[in-house]
């Protein structure tokens, strides 16, 4: 280590660790280093911080102790973890002049030792339910806490963690530099997908320093940190020969980068290596180069394959899939007249629609929102029925007014497949209480759930001013609470409840009227007691 005093003190912080926090009120063994810190701080603030944690620790009673010792271990251990070897060039403080590296402190910890270790958990849990959670912790400012470095990078390098790609692309590069060390300890050169990100986290870093990582990823890593390695090498002209030698590499990961980068650079060997690839039987590594790629050349020959294989597209499905993706993803005319006739074809979208993944065509048509495929896309639709209607709402809303939608869609959606409505509106379920001013379908929308005896969407799509509708579903209500063999199940309960309570919410001229209705079709009273509460507090809040 460059700084002995940091192994001192070091040790003196894993003593406690073990023996407690609470031991180290007025510890003569720590209070010992104070001084040379303080002095190290003059020409170096952080030593100066850590001095003061120090201190903290010292004067901190039981219950506040174990926070005390944690925020001067984790900052202590960023210093020694980062900073301390005497591989930085960081000369003795007695020789003069602090090093570089120390002029800039670690940012102090920020979020409270009761929150950390909840947030630690989350970032290494792998759930999808917990990256909001890191998100609000980005966007609150909170993220540089040198406590949580670890864990990002663990959180990154860990199997399908759903927040590996934002942290790699959103938090690690926003931290900086001073996360560089310890996404380098994390990185496992044959670990997989996350371990890619990472060093391409750390190149986006370090920019041509990382070159010596990247190529002993190309000699010692797995196929995934391969591939992430020739992207890297991708970035810069002078590899291009490398690169032309990487299309030839036996693994698909490495190969489909190699062509990929090439087609981003430009090269004209690259398309050239493209045309004659694209020439055989299995294409699945150049998804990513032909997609990006320009040509013309190489684009008439990716319509030639897949017209020619479409007679057979049973036996030549593996290839036929990704030619048809790359050709929903350009603006081609004449690719587009040819997947709009191959897809009209009902039997074949039938049979083809997972051979061929043709979901993931109609969703490329329609990630792209212009007009062209947007058309396409409804035409299709329009003639595929049931199993395309919520791609043909989707379309129309894109194409049509409010009501022209509800015109040309509402006789194809029923109880069934209602979540097609809701999914093209961005409607949440359960949000019948949006103001009218941010609901944009026709009002006749509701009139037909209501009559379908939808009635949670029906509520939903309901304008809240429409008092006629109201009333016919409130009386639709009723009846179904007299039928009704059991009005006390939860989700008619739920449902029940919400309606009458939107009514009085919207100020129904015959609110207590169904509330009196209610309960004489059978619907207890107590469990419309919530909306008397809110009637009453809305009257004198």
């Amino acid at each position: 280590m460059g700084l002995p005093i940091l192994n001192d003190v070091h040790d003196e912080i894993t003593r406690l660790a073990v023996a407690g926090s609470a031991l180290a009120a007025g510890d003569p063994r720590i209070k010992k280093y104070i001084p040379p810190l303080q002095k190290l701080g003059e020409k170096a603030p952080v030593f100066k911080t850590l001095a003061e944690r120090l201190d903290a620790l010292l004067t901190a009673d039981s219950k506040d102790s174990p926070e005390a010792l944690m925020d001067a271990g984790m900052l202590l251990y960023s210093l020694r973890y980062t900073q301390g070897t005497a591989e930085t060039g960081a000369p003795p403080p007695e020789t003069g002049g602090a090093p570089a590296w120390a002029q800039t402190p670690l940012p102090a910890g920020n979020i409270p030792y009761s929150e950390l270790s909840p947030l630690i958990d989350r970032l290494t849990s792998g759930s999808m339910e917990n990256a909001g959670s890191i998100e609000a912790v980005f966007e609150a400012g909170r993220h540089r806490d040198p406590r949580l470095f670890r864990w990002y990078c663990a959180a990154v390098g860990g199997k399908k963690t759903p927040i590996s790609a934002y942290v790699a692309e959103t938090v690690i590069p926003d931290i900086g530099a001073e996360i560089i060390p310890f996404a380098e300890a994390a990185l496992d050169l044959q670990g997989g997908k996350g371990h890619a990100r990472l060093l391409t986290a750390i190149y986006r870093l370090k920019g041509a320093a990382a070159i010596p990582l990247a190529e002993r990823a190309l000699a010692e890593g797995s196929e995934h940190v391969m591939a992430a390695a020739v992207r890297i090498f991708g970035e810069d002209p002078k590899y291009e020969e490398m690169l032309l030698s990487y299309t030839k590499d036996r693994k698909a990961g490495p190969k489909g980068a190699a062509f990929a980068a090439l087609v981003k650079m430009g090269s004209a060997k690259g398309d050239e290596a493209l045309l004659e690839a694209l020439g055989k039987a299995a294409v699945g590594f150049l998804e990513d180069a032909l997609t990006a790629s320009r040509n013309p050349a190489v684009f008439e020959k990716v319509l030639a394959q897949a017209a020619a294989l479409m007679p057979a597209y049973k036996d030549n499905a593996p290839k036929l899939k990704i030619l048809l993706k790359v050709i929903a993803d350009r603006d081609d005319e004449a690719g587009l007249c040819f997947l709009e006739k191959a897809l009209t074809d009902k039997d074949f979208r039938s049979e083809a629609w997972n051979l061929l993944e043709l979901g993931k065509v109609f969703e490329i048509l329609m990630g792209a929102d212009t007009k062209q495929k947007n058309e396409i896309v409804y035409r299709l639709a329009e003639k595929g029925g049931e199993a395309l209607s919520q791609w043909k709402i989707e379309a129309a809303i894109r194409i049509f007014t409010a009501q022209e939608v509800y015109e040309k869609c509402h006789k194809g959606v029923d109880k069934n497949n209602c979540w097609h409505i809701f999914h093209a509106y961005n409607i949440e379920w359960g949000s019948n209480w949006t103001p009218d001013s941010k609901k944009t379908w026709d009002r006749r929308w509701a009139k037909h759930f209501v009559t379908g005896h939808t009635f949670d969407i029906a509520a939903a799509m309901l304008y809240n001013d429409d008092v006629e509708t109201w009333t016919m579903m409130l009386d639709h209500v009723v009846d179904r609470i007299k039928k009704q063999t059991s009005s006390t199940h939860p989700y008619y309960s739920t449902t029940f409840v919400n309606i009458l309570g939107q009514a009085f919410t919207n100020k129904h001229p015959k609110a207590y009227e169904y509330y009196e209705k209610f309960i004489a079709a059978g619907f207890p009273k107590k469990d419309l007691a919530p909306i008397i509460e809110l009637e009453a507090y809305m009257r004198n809040p």
